[in-house]
C-alpha cells in the first residue's frame, strides 16, 4: 500500500492548525458526566495502599489535610492497620470511622478519596477554651485533584452523614440524653456534625458556603488559623 503525503501551504496550512486547535479544545471543556447514585462508601483495605499512596503524596491535596505534609510509606501503612482494627471494634466504643469513596459506574470500584468522621482531643488538649469541643465528631474529606468540584464530596459527606446517624448518634442520644449541652448555635451540640477547614483553603470555604454550612467559630490551632463549620444532620 502506497503512503500519500499531502504539504499544507499557506491559508490552507493555518486553517489545518486551527481547526486542531477548536477540536483540542473542545474536548478539554467536555465536562465528565457523574452517576453519583453510583458513588459508595466502603471499608478500607490492603488492597487501596497504591490509591491512598497516590492520594497523600499529591500536594494539591494534601496540604489541607492534617498537618500539610505528605505521607511516607509507612505511614500509609499505618494508615491501613489502624483502620482494619477499627472496623473490628464496636459503634458504641469507636471515636474514629473512615471509607474509602469509590465510584462503581462501570461495576469496578473506582477509587476518589477518603472521607471520615473522627473526634478530636488534640483541639481541647492546645486550648481549654477549645473544651466546647470535646468528645464531637469531626469531618475529614480528601479528594482526588482531578475528581473535585465533580460532585464526589457533596454525595460523599450525605452518605457519611446517615452512616454517622446510624453508627454514633444513638449511642450519643442515650449518652447525653439528660444533659443540655449547648453551643453558639443554641441547639444541641451533637446534632451536627463539624469540619475544620484552613482559611486559606478557598475551595473548600466556597464549599462550606455553598451548602450552607455555619461558621460558628474561627481558632488558632498550631499556628494556623481555621474556620469551624456546624453541618446539620
Amino acid at each position: 500500500m502506497k503512503r500519500i503525503f499531502i504539504t499544507l501551504k499557506g491559508k490552507n496550512k493555518q486553517r489545518s492548525i486551527n481547526n486542531i486547535k477548536r477540536k483540542t479544545h473542545k474536548k478539554k471543556n467536555v465536562k465528565e458526566h457523574i452517576d453519583l447514585s453510583k458513588v459508595k462508601l466502603l471499608p478500607i483495605t490492603k488492597k487501596d495502599y497504591h490509591s491512598i499512596y497516590n492520594l497523600t503524596t499529591d500536594k494539591r491535596v494534601i496540604k489541607y489535610v492534617g498537618n500539610g505534609k505528605v505521607w511516607d510509606k509507612r505511614k500509609v501503612n499505618n494508615y491501613i492497620k489502624y483502620n482494619i482494627i477499627e472496623n473490628d471494634e464496636p459503634y458504641k466504643t469507636r471515636t474514629h470511622f473512615s471509607f474509602k469513596i469509590v465510584d462503581l459506574s462501570n461495576n469496578k470500584p473506582k477509587f476518589i478519596g477518603i472521607i471520615e468522621f473522627h473526634t478530636f482531643p488534640q483541639l481541647s488538649k492546645y486550648n481549654k477554651q477549645y473544651n466546647k469541643f470535646k468528645n464531637i465528631y469531626f469531618l475529614t474529606i480528601f479528594i482526588k485533584y482531578n475528581k473535585q468540584k465533580l460532585g464526589y464530596a457533596s454525595k460523599a459527606i450525605n452518605l457519611i452523614i446517615q452512616k454517622y446517624k446510624q453508627y454514633k448518634l444513638p449511642y450519643i442520644n442515650k449518652l447525653y440524653n439528660n444533659i443540655s449541652i449547648k453551643n453558639s448555635l443554641g441547639k444541641n451540640k451533637f446534632n451536627y456534625i463539624y469540619s475544620m477547614v484552613r482559611i486559606n483553603n478557598i475551595g473548600m470555604i466556597n464549599f462550606s458556603r455553598k451548602h450552607k454550612f455555619k461558621l460558628i467559630l474561627q481558632i488558632n490551632f498550631n499556628k494556623e488559623k481555621f474556620n469551624i463549620y456546624a453541618i446539620p444532620l
